[in-house]
């Protein structure tokens, strides 16, 4: 979960004109960052905590629950990517998006961009740190039920 929380807060701090994002404009291809690991970071920080809470749950209502959001998060992903493609054209879209990928890591493991690329200031994940500890200790009191199994 702490990878899901740092994804989420570097996905909605970078720049990035193909997924979700609160900074608006492209990212510096030059320097994608976390659109180096994941064109749709943000989806994919919600997928990665559906999957964990339905494994952690297993209980028929929360792996419906949760299973839901996952393969809501998975398939919005694609949409995202459908949509984009339309508004950029065919031509832009392979030049903005031709180095990323959809998939986490994908574009590092097929070696189109470097792993060096993924450049993520600290803030960003320090923040995501202090959102996942913060997240913990809440946890038992909002959601009532402690995130830790002993």
């Amino acid at each position: 979960m702490a990878f899901a929380c740092v994804l989420l807060i570097a996905g909605l701090s970078c720049p990035n004109s193909l997924s979700l994002s609160l900074r608006g404009g492209a990212c510096d291809p030059a320097r994608p960052g976390i659109v180096a690991a994941t064109r749709h970071p943000v989806p994919w920080a919600l997928a990665l905590w559906a999957a964990v809470h339905a494994l952690a749950n297993g209980d028929a209502a929360s792996l419906v629950l949760f299973g839901f959001l996952l393969l809501l998060s998975v398939v919005g992903t694609f949409a995202l990517d459908a949509r984009r493609k339309r508004a950029l054209g065919a031509e832009a879209w392979n030049r903005v998006a031709g180095a990323t990928s959809n998939a986490p890591f994908a574009a590092l493991v097929a070696r189109r961009l470097p792993f060096s690329a993924v450049f993520v200031p600290r803030w960003p994940i320090l923040a995501g740190f202090a959102l996942y500890v913060s997240l913990i200790m809440a946890h038992e009191r909002f959601i009532g039920v402690s995130p830790f199994p002993w």
